[in-house]
């Protein structure tokens, strides 16, 4: 599949949200809520769109994540400055099964290791096995539960390499073709 990734824009509000509210649909329907509606509005994501990065099959937003250099809730215990936080990574469901959030957790990494980070880091539900298995194959190391009331959150991170640094690429030429 030839996606690219670039920075979500005020334009892009509306389909970042979409792509969130469809994820915590899915997610409720199979009996693990995560998020709800309520936080996924295109006005709240416009607070915060420029946090976003989206990735694009065929001109189709197919999925989003949230790219911080700070999470003090999840992570407090954290020296400050070196370390880059994924949130909010989503796929549509007609994309769901192409290895969509393996190349945004591939993106992040490179845009950490640009910025001179040390670790990528992000957390899921603790209960969500399937989930930390694909955070484990996309090379995250399990660093530690925390409980942030009324979630028991599993804590990842990936330690930077510095040959991260040099592959970093916001976008996709139009045409080129993925390496896997």
């Amino acid at each position: 599949m030839k996606t690219s990734i670039r920075p979500a824009t005020e334009n892009d509000c509306e389909e970042v949200a979409s792509v969130l509210q469809e994820a915590t649909r899915w997610l409720a329907a199979k009996g693990m809520p995560m998020w709800s509606l309520e936080a996924f509005t295109p006005e709240k994501i416009r607070k915060e769109v420029f946090e976003f990065y989206v990735a694009s099959y065929r001109e189709a937003i197919a999925g989003v994540l949230k790219f911080q250099l700070e999470d003090a809730v999840l992570w407090p215990d954290l020296p400050s400055g070196d370390s880059a936080f994924v949130d909010r990574l989503a796929v549509r469901r007609e994309f769901a099964g192409y290895g969509l959030p393996k190349e945004l957790l591939d993106f992040a990494v490179r845009k950490a290791a640009s910025l001179g980070k040390k670790y990528l880091r992000l957390d899921c539900a603790a209960d969500r096995p399937k989930l930390r298995r694909v955070y484990e194959e996309c090379g995250f190391r399990y660093h530690s539960n925390l409980y942030v009331p009324p979630f028991h959150v599993a804590r990842y991170e990936y330690a930077i390499k510095k040959e991260n640094s040099f592959r970093f690429e916001v976008q996709q030429p139009e045409g080129a073709e993925k390496k896997p």
